[in-house]
């Protein structure tokens, strides 16, 4: 539904954030300019990454479903 597609973004923009937002703190070049650009390109590009989530996801799903296939027929 579209509650579920913006719930979604939101959470998948989260992890965008939290994600890279700890990988520049760990590297040491987290400066407030550079928070500012990464926050504004997790809102501009939220679709985009809540798409590339569920295509990874569904590849997964994919993989898995072939390699248990495979192990049946075992």
């Amino acid at each position: 539904t579209p509650n579920e597609r913006l719930l979604f973004q939101n959470l998948v923009r989260v992890q965008f954030l939290v994600t890279h937002g700890f990988q520049l703190l760990a590297d040491h070049s987290l400066t407030s300019e550079g928070w500012k650009n990464l926050r504004a390109n997790a809102k501009n590009r939220a679709s985009e990454i809540a798409n590339s989530v569920l295509e990874s996801y569904a590849e997964k799903r994919r993989v898995r479903r072939s390699e248990l296939l495979a192990y049946r027929k075992v």
